[in-house]
């Protein structure tokens, strides 16, 4: 690990040589995975994904195929959750479910460039440093 500069300043943080995988969990946190152990969860979550696309295609006549727009009526963002007619027949729904090849939720990925911070507060005050404010 090596002390990081930003700005001339010299930053508690450390860069890590080391390799991890990110697994989101949400869009706000995840877990960071040595490649042992993200080699296994990816062999498990190809095995997950190929259930649940069984499991679904078996059951189409009990899925349907979700959209969601923002709306902005009432002066608020808010997020709307909806079925449109014209995708609730059987292709439209195997489309979808071919979709999950491509999620992320299935894939994790390689991390470029991490820091070890000691905390949240320091991880914050690093980015508004780079980012001039």
């Amino acid at each position: 690990m090596s002390k990081i500069f930003i700005n001339n300043d010299k930053l508690e943080a450390h860069r890590t040589t080391e390799m991890f995988f990110n697994m989101p969990i949400g869009g706000y946190c995840g877990l960071l995975l040595k490649k042992n152990v993200a080699s296994k969860v990816a062999m498990l979550q190809k095995q997950f994904l190929l259930d649940v696309k069984e499991l679904l295609s078996k059951n189409i006549d009990n899925v349907e195929v979700s959209n969601w727009a923002l709306d902005y009526s009432d002066g608020y963002q808010r997020k709307l959750s909806y079925i449109a007619e014209n995708e609730m027949n059987e292709k439209s729904k195997f489309n979808r479910i071919k979709l999950l090849d491509n999620s992320e939720l299935f894939r994790p990925n390689i991390v470029n460039d991490l820091f070890i911070f000691a905390d949240d507060e320091e991880a914050k005050s690093c980015v508004m440093k780079e980012a001039g404010e």
